[in-house]
């Protein structure tokens, strides 16, 4: 259960910004961390690391894209080189991935294995795109062949580290993206949004959308955030300050707010009592 975090817009310093976003989703995952970054018309930098993740890191950087990532590791051991984000071919194309690849093996079969530099199978999301960029197709078309070619729930966001481009695609694994006041933000967890947003609308299943670059928002982010479900941002103090547990503890402090949020968006949860109605039995399952 990983944490996705991204950023285009007007340029942030990306301590402040991206990291303190990973740090607060940091009870979906700790066992590494990373961030790609770019600055204008410059590469930037990717920054990884094991363990917790350090706000400092980044020192006084500023970026006008970013992608950032926490890991649980589901493919390789824990170490730096299985932190995310991965690169393609040349390092122009960045990747980070929520989610399990169950088709990898073949698409692994698929590619020159010296060019593999993980254990993981997100790299092979950052191969697939990398060999097909700059071929005629945008970025946003490319991402989106890449992806009818996985198998499973999954969820991308890539940068291209030559334009500031950040394109993102999701098979039912939850995707937030608002309006900042100096640009797009994007997170799998709304908390991470906190502090920038209100509110953020969920991305649509098996369509790549395209943040912009810095300098352009890309048609249509607007029209998909107005038209979207809202979603509120919550508070993500709680999720920080206390220590290990902390995470748990604002969760189940939260649980009445939640109930009270969802109970306030009546359709759903019409919806969802309707087929209780309707079934001859509830199951209830979790994990985690």
């Amino acid at each position: 259960m990983c944490g996705i975090f991204g950023y285009v817009g007007e340029p942030v310093k990306v301590g402040p910004v991206v990291l303190e976003a990973l740090r607060s989703m940091e009870y979906r995952g700790y066992d590494s961390w990373g961030v790609a970054f770019t600055v204008g018309d410059q590469p930037g930098e990717v920054i990884k690391a094991v363990g917790r993740v350090e706000v400092g890191a980044a020192a006084d950087s500023e970026a006008t894209a970013a992608i950032g990532h926490t890991r649980w590791a589901t493919h390789g051991e824990v170490c730096e080189r299985n932190a995310h984000p991965h690169l393609g071919c040349g390092g122009r194309i960045a990747v980070v991935h929520n989610g399990i690849i169950e088709n990898v093996d073949g698409l692994r079969g698929e590619l020159d294995d010296l060019l593999l530099a993980s254990d993981t199978d997100s790299e092979i999301m950052a191969h697939l795109v990398s060999r097909n960029v700059g071929l005629g197709q945008s970025l946003r078309e490319v991402v989106q062949i890449a992806f009818s070619s996985i198998e499973g729930n999954n969820a991308f966001v890539v940068l291209d580290r030559a334009t500031g481009e950040v394109v993102v695609v999701t098979r039912r694994l939850p995707i937030r993206l608002s309006r900042h006041d100096r640009g797009v933000v994007l997170a799998s967890d709304p908390a991470a949004l906190s502090g920038m947003v209100e509110t953020a609308v969920a991305l649509p299943d098996d369509t790549a959308v395209s943040l912009g670059t810095p300098t352009r928002v890309a048609e249509g982010i607007d029209r998909l955030i107005a038209g979207g479900r809202r979603i509120a941002v919550p508070d993500r103090g709680e999720r920080i300050k206390g220590g290990p547990g902390a995470s748990m503890r604002a969760e189940i402090t939260e649980q009445p707010s939640v109930l009270r949020r969802i109970a306030a968006d009546t359709e759903p949860v019409q919806a969802a009592a309707e087929l209780a109605r309707q079934a001859d039995r509830v199951v209830f399952t979790g994990c985690g």
